[in-house]
């Protein structure tokens, strides 16, 4: 179980109150959540991103509060770990990188050391170098990039249906391979952008989202979306079960349920 963070803004946002300062900042939900940190973020869309991680409990690391005053960038995802899978270690701290993409979990794959070679045998060779470390998380990422290779280049211009598209079905394939005759389902909440669009499924864990309108309407100034409310200030909304929120590169918003993200699929009349 952990806790992310996740911001995509028109104009570079510092980040600083959000992870450390809020009553409820990411530095005060390590406290918890002590097995390490990252954050990661975009200068501009199309730069790769940069990313710093630790495995050192973000409250009581100096390097954490350093990095987040030093970022203020249009697109930031921020993790502090509490370990389920794979030991405190920092190639298992997220976020993950590959590419444009970042990639952070909160939740556990059920019964992952029995199913992980089932998992690790859905994703593509070209992937591989992703799986790193001992985490379920780690190869949900490499999972997710599997499906949306078939989709589109992952290095392009995704667009956000098709990225709502391979979640969902990185979604559907660990319930798949992992939920059947299980006491409990895997909790897959997920957080992945690429500097232009971001996106967060909630499934198992908490999530929610604030955001704030342009004027006229049609587009967001700012999405933000964390595992607990930062503020008792600001208009936090709670994101529904199975259900992801996002922006597009135009900072349009977009909701999918999990259903809608999937591919409709024909059967012929018998």
């Amino acid at each position: 179980m952990c806790r992310l963070f996740g911001s995509r803004s028109q104009l570079p946002s510092s980040v600083h109150r959000a992870l450390v300062d809020e009553p409820n900042a990411l530095r005060v939900q390590s406290r918890e959540h002590r097995d390490g940190w990252g954050i990661g973020w975009w200068s501009e869309a199309d730069a790769p991103p940069q990313l710093v991680r630790s495995a050192a409990a973000a409250h009581a690391d100096d390097a954490f509060a350093r990095s987040a005053a030093l970022v203020s960038a249009p697109a930031v995802i921020a993790h502090v770990r509490k370990a389920s899978v794979g030991p405190v270690s920092l190639e298992n701290a997220h976020p993950f990188r590959w590419g444009p993409w970042l990639f952070a979990h909160n939740g556990t794959v059920t019964d992952f050391d029995r199913h992980r070679s089932r998992i690790e045998q859905a994703i593509d060779p070209a992937f591989l170098p992703v799986v790193v470390g001992e985490t379920d998380s780690a190869r949900c990422f490499a999972l997710f990039l599997t499906r949306l290779a078939r989709l589109v280049d992952p290095a392009g211009d995704v667009p956000i249906a098709g990225a709502a598209q391979a979640l969902a079905e990185t979604v559907q394939t660990i319930a798949a391979i992992t939920d059947p005759g299980a006491a409990t389902p895997s909790a897959t909440t997920f957080l992945v952008g690429n500097g232009r669009l971001m996106l967060a499924f909630r499934r198992g864990r908490s999530l929610f989202a604030a955001m704030r309108p342009e004027r006229d309407g049609c587009r967001l100034a700012q999405l933000v979306v964390a595992s607990e409310r930062l503020s008792p200030v600001d208009p936090w909304e709670e994101v529904p079960m199975d259900t992801m929120i996002g922006v597009d590169a135009e900072l349009r918003l977009h909701r999918f349920t999990l259903e809608e993200a999937l591919p409709v699929r024909c059967t012929s009349a018998a």
